[in-house]
């Protein structure tokens, strides 16, 4: 049997990355929606989970291509941004988007080769 693909998307906040009173919430909110949530980077955070997880919390499929050495996660309809409409009001006011970030570009071969 094959294993649910496990994905990650970049939460991207409208507040400084000081403002804890808005952003503990946001991370709480993740957290009891059986996401997995990372330490934050700025105004930002990473959320993983099993695929279905993401389906079922922003109301999406997904399509995950593992083709290639590298993975890359998009809606079905080939969007990188979650929909942020099923998110509590006081969820969305503060978060400005969830990404799935492409993986960055493989080089082969030595510097300059």
């Amino acid at each position: 049997m094959m294993q649910e693909p496990w994905v990650s998307a970049m939460v991207t906040l409208s507040v400084p990355a000081n403002d804890l009173a808005s952003i503990t919430p946001v991370k709480g909110h993740f957290t009891s929606a059986g996401f997995e949530v990372h330490a934050p980077l700025g105004s930002s955070f990473g959320i993983a989970g099993p695929k279905s997880q993401f389906e079922k919390t922003f109301d999406v499929i997904l399509v995950v291509n593992d083709e290639n050495l590298v993975t890359t996660v998009k809606t079905e309809s080939g969007e990188m941004d979650l929909p942020l409409e099923l998110l509590p009001e006081n969820i969305s006011a503060v978060v400005e988007s969830i990404r799935f970030i492409d993986p960055p570009p493989l080089v082969f071969g030595a510097p300059g080769s």
